[in-house]
């Protein structure tokens, strides 16, 4: 799609999702053409992860097309629905953490030990020109490490009182 095009809804009665010979996702949107090696992103990753998600088709960034947008998961049939979470988790590991060990700052570093919904964790996060941490929702914050990995805290008062001073003293947001 062009910029300025009009966008293009899937409809969940006509969408057909399957996976190829060799793994990878097919999609017919409207039951006529199909489409391989089809990527779904998340346009609203964290406020509403299986809403608004867009389908699309080219193997770089700039040469992806996209075939269209669906509003909802809900109206596809479970098994189509388990198959597009499958790979919607692949691409959206996110980890949240439920409480912080400690953070320190070395050099510009900050070093942070959690414990998060898969594990005890331990990340890195360096430059802090660029914004790594940031707000989401009213009190949530997400967060990327040096790798790229994401990490989410919901709710800054969810976390214990000590994990939250922690976090205070070593963040600007």
């Amino acid at each position: 799609m062009g910029h300025g095009s009009k966008v293009n809804y899937l409809q969940p009665q006509k969408l057909k999702v399957w996976l190829g010979t060799a793994g990878e996702l097919c999609v017919s949107p409207d039951g006529e053409k199909t489409y391989q090696h089809v990527k779904i992103f998340r346009t609203r990753p964290i406020s509403a992860p299986n809403k608004y998600l867009s389908f699309r088709v080219g193997h770089t960034q700039t040469e992806q097309e996209e075939l269209g947008i669906l509003i909802d998961l809900k109206p596809l049939p479970a098994v189509t629905q388990a198959l597009i979470e499958n790979e919607l988790d692949k691409r959206y590991f996110i980890h949240q953490i439920l409480s912080i060990q400690s953070i320190k700052e070395e050099w510009g570093i900050l070093s942070w030990k959690v414990n998060t919904d898969k594990g005890y964790m331990e990340f890195s996060l360096s430059n802090r020109d660029q914004p790594q941490i940031i707000p989401i929702k009213e009190r949530g914050r997400l967060i990327t490490d040096a790798n790229g990995n994401r990490y989410v805290i919901p709710d800054l008062k969810l976390l214990d009182s000590r994990s939250r001073l922690e976090f205070l003293r070593h963040s600007n947001c």
